[in-house]
This record gives C-alpha cells, sequence and structure tokens, in this order.
C-alpha cells in the first residue's frame, strides 16, 4: 500500500497458468470509480403504485360494466315473462299466472317435444342449457318465466342435436301459443345474452343429466302408481334377472 500522496492505492497481481506473477500498474479508486446505486427502491414503489392504480381502474371498469350488463340483462328478461306480448311489446300485469307443478312442467316439455317431434336427447340437452343460464346469469326461474325458458331451451336442443331439426318458422305450425317473432326474440337472447353461444355438451355433461332425468322420471312415476302396482313393482326390482346375480344363488335352469 503506497501512503506518500495520501491516497489509497491497490495492487492487483494476477497470477497465471504458468505461475508467473504480473504486476498492473497502480490505480487509485476514487470516490468517481465506484458504482452508482440506482434509487431501486423508489423505482419499484412507484411500479407497485402504478399497478395497483391500474388495478382499481379495472376493477371500477368492470363494475360499471357489470352493472351495464345487469341492467340489459333485467330489461331482456321481461320477454320470458308469459305476462309479455312480444309482438305488441305490451305487459299484462293483471294476468293471472298459476304455480306450477311438477307434472304440469313434464306435460309441458312433453308437448313441446312430440308436437316439434324431437329427439329423446333434446330434453336432457335442454336440461344443460337451463343450468348454464343459471350459472352465468343469477336470474330466478319463476311461474312467470319457465315456461318460456324451457321452450327456447329445447327448440335451441333440438337445433344443435339433430340436423333434421325444425327451424323457427316451422315451431308455431305444431304449435298454437308460440309465434315466430317471439321464438326468434327468445332465441336471440338466449344466445348472445344468457349463454353467449356456449352451446357445446360434453360427453360427461351428458351423462350427469342423463341419469338426473332419469331419477325425477322414476319418482314421477312412482308417485302416479297405485298401491298395488307399486308392490308389483317392487317385487320385479327384488326377482331381478338371474344373469345378472353374482354370485350365483341358485343353479340356472335352461328354458
Amino acid at each position: 500500500m503506497n501512503q506518500s500522496s495520501g491516497k489509497n492505492y491497490l495492487n492487483v497481481i494476477p497470477v497465471t497458468c504458468d505461475g508467473d506473477a504480473q504486476a498492473i500498474s497502480e490505480k487509485p479508486i476514487t470516490s468517481s470509480d465506484k458504482p452508482v446505486i440506482a434509487p431501486v427502491k423508489k423505482e419499484k414503489e412507484k411500479e407497485l403504485e402504478n399497478k395497483l392504480n391500474e388495478q382499481k381502474e379495472a376493477k371500477q371498469k368492470a363494475k360499471y360494466e357489470r352493472q351495464e350488463q345487469m341492467n340489459i340483462l333485467r330489461n331482456q328478461l321481461v320477454y320470458f315473462d308469459e305476462r309479455m306480448d312480444v309482438e305488441s311489446s305490451t305487459f299484462d300485469e293483471e294476468m293471472e299466472i298459476y304455480d306450477p307443478t311438477e307434472e304440469d312442467i313434464a306435460a309441458y316439455g312433453k308437448y313441446v317435444t312430440i308436437a316439434s317431434k324431437m329427439e329423446n336427447e333434446a330434453p336432457i340437452i335442454a336440461l344443460v342449457y337451463i343450468e348454464r343460464i343459471l350459472l352465468k346469469t343469477g336470474i330466478l326461474v319463476n311461474k312467470y318465466n319457465w315456461k318460456r325458458i324451457l321452450l327456447v331451451c329445447l327448440c335451441v336442443a333440438s337445433k344443435v342435436w339433430d340436423d333434421d331439426s325444425l327451424e323457427n318458422v316451422h315451431f308455431p305450425k305444431v304449435m298454437a301459443d308460440v309465434s315466430l317473432v317471439m321464438l326468434n326474440r327468445l332465441e336471440q337472447i338466449f344466445l348472445d345474452l344468457f349463454l353467449n353461444y356456449d352451446l357445446v355438451v360434453k360427453g360427461s355433461e351428458y351423462a350427469k343429466y342423463y341419469f338426473i332425468m332419469r331419477t325425477l322420471a322414476n319418482d314421477l312415476r312412482d308417485e302416479s302408481l297405485s298401491a298395488e302396482e307399486k308392490m308389483n313393482l317392487n317385487k320385479k326390482k327384488q326377482k331381478g334377472d338371474d344373469w345378472a346375480q353374482f354370485p350365483l344363488l341358485q343353479p340356472i335352469s335352461a328354458p
């Protein structure tokens, strides 16, 4: 260390591979040679603040968009109310609508599918769409709108599943309570606003709702049977098929 000039010097003597020492000219380390430390902390704080502001603005924008969507949904949902005449856009508040029973809903679904000659799979696809409407929009299915929601779900399900399905112009010819203007309007709201054209149904979804429908159908059938018919049905269930039993309870006799 050379202290004669009052400055600090660093002697660096690198060693080569051959072991020869080579002296390097001494160079003083002054304050100007020290690395400049940027205000990293302030920059990070500024970036974090900007991100928080952007997130806040995005949330406010999403909130306003959600409110706008809810207002649009509320205005369009009125067309599914049976008290609304779609063709004249008039609303009859004095019309009396009764709460439907399970039999009423099943009977109307059967009426639409039979009159429109829909495939047996259409009601299952329609049930998937109804579930999606509830999850995506949060609307409440009540005594005023259930019938038109079920109608449009069945019609769209028939078009998606069956290539030979009836078109909108044909449905009013087989159902007297349906008009072309009403069906076109309901279908437009259903596709654009309710589901956003999310119409694909996976095999797992179909299987799930198939067994739900089958359970509901069995429950409705059991409720409509008399005590004697229920007893005979239970005996058939208990008897079962000999070939389906494992392990075999007794030898199977050949016919």
